[in-house]
């Protein structure tokens, strides 16, 4: 099942301030996770921040699954993440 990707206001701002290179790392693994976002993802024990997170290198990308989309929360260094 091929899910919608849907990125907060929080995350595009996350983004934006990221080197272009991880830019460029992180859009390209996007695809990977809508095709299959309980593939290589991660469960998270607290709640607070997001469900899931994806690694990207040393960046995470934290997110949630609503019924038929995958809906982007947070996009940081991991040391930053989870804060």
């Amino acid at each position: 099942m091929k899910y919608r990707l849907v990125i907060t206001e929080e995350a595009r701002d996350h983004i934006k301030r990221l080197d272009k290179v991880i830019v460029k790392k992180v859009m390209k693994k996007l695809p990977i996770l809508i095709l299959d976002p309980f593939g290589l993802s991660k469960r998270l024990v607290n709640y607070r921040c997001g469900t899931f997170r994806y690694r990207v290198g040393d960046y995470r990308i934290i997110f949630d699954i609503r019924e038929d989309a995958v809906e982007i929360l947070k996009v940081a260094h991991r040391r930053e993440v989870y804060k």
